[in-house]
């Protein structure tokens, strides 16, 4: 790579009585070393005027997250020594000579960088571009979102995985993908949200800068995102806010589609999974308009779905058993994925339980849907909820359920430990009690609850 010429002008600081030839630096509070301030000068005008001002110290600051055995490193190459770059040391390089504006050595890390960026180095280079000078993030940053714009997919996917590992997602990144790539990532968008919930109004202020209606055209994907929003809202500002959100998405939604009561087909064609279903807006909530009881009979939930896999690959590889003519796929504690597909036909759900199904090369784990036993109608849309945590509030509890769909009401009584729970749609209430039966932990305030049936009476 070279080094860092050292062969310069010396003389400028030969009649500078004032000038400290030689500098202490200091680090984490301790003393790091003595060296010549006119080599340090000579690199870095920054450095010189630190130095000149504090009578030949160097506090080196905003560097504490690094180690000594690194910042050494730094110093070796101010004298000369020979550059050698890798991913292991070319990000505190690169923090290091743009903090303290040493050009030469900048230059070097910089285009050492942009020619080697990666998928998977993406992630890593926004956090360190967080942590450059101003003028040296506006070179990085509009190099870094031109990658990711063409490689929008794969980043995607590498997201996912970060997001499954229990990595923190930096906002400055996650700005960068939705930017270029929204309407591929709003499964991202809610695990963000639900790891971090303060996020909330970091996502609004730059969703409503954005084509709501070209990245959301479903809109039982914009209301699973609206409701895991409004779980995690923390003020009534945020809710009004969420609320007018959803205003503005059914109004461009109703120019495309108009409301009806309920859909219906021509008797010689089958509705297909990319029909749009017809909501309404209820007290500033998304709900399905359709009050016709679904039919439980032909329905599946699948399981083992790949984190980073899409409706369409679902779509794509169930259908190949019969014709889908509805699909839901949700996030279990943020990071599993579990589908629930209903069928045209009784046959097909059963086909689909003898074939062996694979997305990603997973085996997909197909599952026959029960219905509950006291759901007789559309008009049961209420779950029993037992061992609620005595000091827990409604936002606790809609926080737990929200986002398996729309929770309309929610009433709880605190000595008896329990709550009711009303959805605006029965196929929530069915796919609640479905998983509790399967083994899916909720959690309430961190603290396990059994979900049952509602059943007349009970209170």
């Amino acid at each position: 790579m070279g080094k860092l010429n050292l062969d310069r002008d010396f003389s400028r600081f030969f009649n500078r009585k004032d000038f400290p030839h030689e500098v202490t630096v200091w680090f984490r509070d301790k003393r790091f070393v003595t060296c010549s301030g006119m080599v340090l000068a000579q690199q870095s005008a920054v450095m010189e005027e630190i130095i000149c001002a504090n009578n030949g110290v160097l506090l080196l600051k905003n560097m504490d997250e690094y180690s000594l055995t690194e910042i050494r490193e730094c110093f070796h190459l101010l004298y000369g020594a020979d550059i050698a770059f890798s991913w292991e040391n070319v990000g505190f390089i690169l923090v290091f000579s743009s903090l303290y504006a040493i050009k030469d050595l900048f230059s070097y890390a910089f285009d050492w960088i942009v020619q080697r960026i990666t998928t998977q180095s993406l992630f890593k280079l926004f956090e360190l571009a967080s942590k450059l000078r101003q003028e040296h993030k506006h070179m990085l940053i509009p190099i870094l979102e031109d990658y990711l714009a063409n490689n929008s997919s794969d980043v995607a996917i590498e997201v996912r995985k970060l997001i499954k590992d229990g990595k923190i997602i930096s906002t400055n990144f996650l700005c960068a993908l939705l930017k270029h790539s929204l309407l591929n990532c709003g499964d991202i968008v809610i695990s963000w949200v639900a790891a971090d919930p303060s996020k909330v109004s970091f996502i609004l202020e730059n969703i409503e800068s954005l084509d709501i209606l070209q990245h959301y055209p479903h809109a039982d994907d914009f209301s699973q995102l609206i409701s895991c929003l409004s779980a995690n809202a923390d003020s009534l500002q945020t809710m009004e806010k969420l609320i007018n959100l959803q205003k503005n998405y059914f109004s461009k939604l109703s120019k495309y589609v108009p409301a009806k009561e309920s859909t219906s087909y021509p008797v010689d064609s089958e509705p297909t999974c990319n029909a749009i279903h017809q909501y309404k807006l209820v007290d500033g909530v998304l709900h399905l308009s359709s009050k016709t009881m679904p039919d439980f009979t032909s329905m599946v939930s699948v399981s083992n779905i790949p984190v980073y896999a899409q409706k369409e690959d679902l779509e794509r590889v169930l259908s190949k058993v019969g014709t889908i003519i509805d699909m839901s796929l949700i996030n279990i504690n943020c990071f599993s994925l579990l589908a629930f597909v209903s069928y045209k036909t009784v046959y097909s759900a059963k086909k689909a339980l003898s074939q062996n199904i694979f997305v990603y090369r997973n085996k997909l784990t197909v599952k026959s849907f029960v219905k509950p036993t006291n759901l007789r109608s559309s008009a049961e849309k209420r779950l029993f909820v037992k061992k609620v945590p005595i000091d827990a509030s409604k936002r606790d509890v809609k926080r737990c359920f929200s986002h398996f769909g729309a929770i309309k009401e929610i009433e709880i009584i605190r000595h008896q430990k329990c709550a009711f729970i009303e959805a605006f749609d029965v196929k929530t209430v069915a796919m609640l009690i479905h998983l509790s039966m399967n083994g899916v932990t909720f959690k309430i305030s961190g603290y396990k609850v059994i979900i049952e049936e509602f059943k007349s009476g009970k209170k």
